[in-house]
C-alpha cells in the first residue's frame, strides 16, 4: 500500500498538468482535421500552457499575517486573463501594421 501511495503522488503532477492542458487551456476540442494541422494545434497549446505556467510561477503571492492558510493563484483564470491580454497586443499590432 506504501508502494503505491508513493507512486500515486509522483504521477500526481502530470495528472494535474493533463487537467490544465485538456480543461484551462482548451485541449479537450481541436479543431483541426489534417494530422499535420492537429499536431500545430496541440503544439500551440503546449507552447501556450507553458508560457501560462511560466507567468504564473513568477506571481509572488502576499502573505497576511493573521490568516492560517496560504493562497494559491488560480491557474484557469490566469489562463483567460494572458489569452485575453495576448489578443489585445495582437490586434493592436495589426491595426499598426495596417495603418503603416
Amino acid at each position: 500500500m506504501e508502494e503505491i501511495i508513493k507512486i500515486y503522488n509522483m504521477r500526481w503532477g502530470e495528472e494535474t498538468s493533463f487537467r490544465e492542458l485538456k480543461y484551462a487551456i482548451g485541449l479537450n476540442a481541436l479543431h483541426a482535421k489534417k494530422r499535420q494541422l492537429i499536431q500545430q494545434e496541440i503544439y500551440a497549446r503546449m507552447l501556450l500552457y507553458n508560457f501560462c505556467q511560466r507567468i504564473v510561477r513568477e506571481i509572488k503571492v502576499p502573505k497576511k499575517d493573521k490568516i492560517k492558510y496560504t493562497y494559491q493563484i488560480n491557474f484557469t483564470r490566469s489562463v483567460h486573463i494572458i489569452r485575453e491580454f495576448l489578443r489585445k497586443k495582437w490586434k493592436e499590432s495589426t491595426c499598426r501594421a495596417s495603418y503603416s
